[in-house]
């Protein structure tokens, strides 16, 4: 019988207090770098006080994460050992438990501690977790340890039609050759042709459906805590660097020329890709929740007496030999995974699926499920980013048109003018755009000129004046603006 290893932390709460810690500390770095770069404006202020604030909320949420990251239990004949978690190494013999429990650590019944006492009155907390899938993890734990230190179980029920060995009375194992030697007593005995037929088909079928057995191998062998915790560092590794090309984007658009648009699409794009990289390490936990199942669900009866082989997890008939990591009862049909000695003579089938298959599914579709959440993420991650390329590339071409506009480049005086009056790549301010239209029109720009004259006449950004207006468009006509030309006839 191999070694058994029971999830108890699946690594669903570690996954997304990470998770929580990458959206604030980063985004709360970048904010403050930010906001502290524009100290001055009431933007960085508030920028400066968000970001306060994450910050401030990581230290608690890196202390939920490492209280509830990845371990696994394995268990033997001679005890329990820890893998992972914050009693990693961990060894606890048998004969030095009491007691293992779950216990409600809060009155909201939302948060569940697994407690195991021992002998010499020391109480060790293993986990603590709040999320569901986490909670049934833990309650699965303490029950196998109970029904392994002597807890009434629920014994196999009896077959009227088991086969029996004519010498001694032990059960035989079926298989589809004539006779059988007992295990027990070493006498030779019949089978039923009924039996052998229902064996052959049961091979034939296993043998068709070799895939399940594979999958199962699979489970059993995963890596465990090492592949999970692994998975969680390369999410996190993500957001950083993804936070990190952020804070790179609005260097690149000038800390001064930032505006809350631009912010919000760094950070829209900063929390896409953060949620991404953690739905993609949530695909590795299907597998373990997976493994969870099978291990309190369809793992064999291990043997009663010694020779015998494994029993039916539902009926307890012995089960076919050589027929890999899964074997199906020639008695009822059930399948039982074989090498799991987990929880000896316990009911197995509580609110649980029926068949192998049905945990294999259920574990391809959670992980398709989160397949598509983590593409769609990157997805929209993707177009945000490309968008937010376009910003920035507006931003810093306006910032070169203004200083070009400086050094009496009076296109870039007319461009800058028309980006504060549409509000392209800057907040709109009409009152700005008059300014530029004012300088590139002392220096002899007809189009700067006519649309001095149009915010004149309009009370674009200005008090409307007429008299003014006219004279700029007099400028304008004068310069060549056929359209001031037009516009001043209107005026008359």
């Amino acid at each position: 019988m191999r070694t058994a290893r029971l999830p108890i932390h699946l690594g669903v709460d570690a996954l997304w207090r990470h998770a929580g810690v990458a959206a604030c500390l980063l985004p709360g770095c970048t904010l403050v770098l930010t906001g502290w770069a524009q100290r001055a404006s009431g933007g960085g202020v508030a920028a400066l006080a968000i970001g306060g604030a994450l910050l401030l909320s990581t230290p608690w949420l890196a202390w939920l994460a490492w209280r509830a990251r990845p371990s696994d239990a394995r268990l033997d004949a001679s005890g329990m050992s820890i893998d992972g978690g914050p009693h990693s190494g961990l060894f606890v013999r048998w004969d030095e438990m009491a007691r293992a429990e779950v216990r409600w650590l809060d009155s909201t019944n939302t948060t569940s501690a697994l407690a195991l006492s021992l002998r010499d009155g020391q109480t060790l907390t293993l986990a603590v977790a709040a999320d569901p899938a986490e909670v049934a993890s833990l309650h699965s734990l303490a029950e196998t340890i109970r029904v392994r230190l002597g807890e009434a179980a629920t014994p196999p029920p009896e077959r009227a039609d088991l086969v029996s060995c004519r010498g001694c009375g032990a059960p035989l194992v079926p298989s589809d050759h004539e006779s059988i030697r007992c295990s027990a007593c070493g006498a030779d005995n019949t089978l039923p042709s009924s039996l052998r037929e229902r064996v052959a088909a049961q091979r034939v079928a296993d043998t068709t459906n070799r895939s399940t057995a594979t999958a199962v191998e699979r489970l059993l062998d995963q890596p465990g805590v090492r592949g999970t915790r692994a998975a969680l560092w390369v999410a996190t590794l993500a957001a950083v660097a993804a936070w990190c090309l952020v804070l790179v984007s609005f260097r690149a658009a000038g800390i001064s020329a930032l505006d809350w648009f631009l912010i919000g699409s760094g950070f829209f794009n900063g929390w896409a890709i953060t949620f991404g990289a953690f739905a993609f390490a949530r695909i590795a936990l299907a597998r373990r929740r997976a493994l969870l199942l099978l291990s309190t669900t369809f793992g064999a009866r291990p043997p009663t007496r010694a020779g015998e082989g494994p029993g039916c997890r539902q009926c307890g008939a012995p089960l076919p030999t050589g027929s890999g990591a899964v074997a199906s009862c020639a008695y009822c049909g059930a399948q039982s995974v074989l090498g799991l000695d987990v929880r000896p003579l316990l009911e197995r089938v509580r609110g649980h699926r029926t068949s192998i298959e049905g945990v294999l599914s259920e574990q391809r579709a959670e992980r398709s499920t989160w397949l598509k959440l983590a593409l769609s993420a990157s997805a929209v991650a993707l177009l945000g980013a490309g968008w937010l390329v376009v910003q920035v590339s507006v931003t810093r071409e306006f910032a070169e048109d203004v200083r070009r506009c400086e050094a009496d480049d009076v296109e870039a005086c007319s461009k800058v003018a028309l980006a504060y009056f549409n509000g392209s790549a800057v907040k709109q301010d009409r009152a700005e755009a008059y300014r530029f239209n004012d300088l590139a029109c002392e220096r002899g720009h007809a189009e700067s000129c006519a649309a001095q004259a149009s915010a004149l006449r309009f009370g674009w950004g200005v008090t409307s004046d007429l008299e003014r207006a006219r004279k700029k468009y007099e400028r304008a006509c004068e310069l060549g603006s056929t359209k001031a030309c037009t516009d001043l006839e209107d005026l008359d």
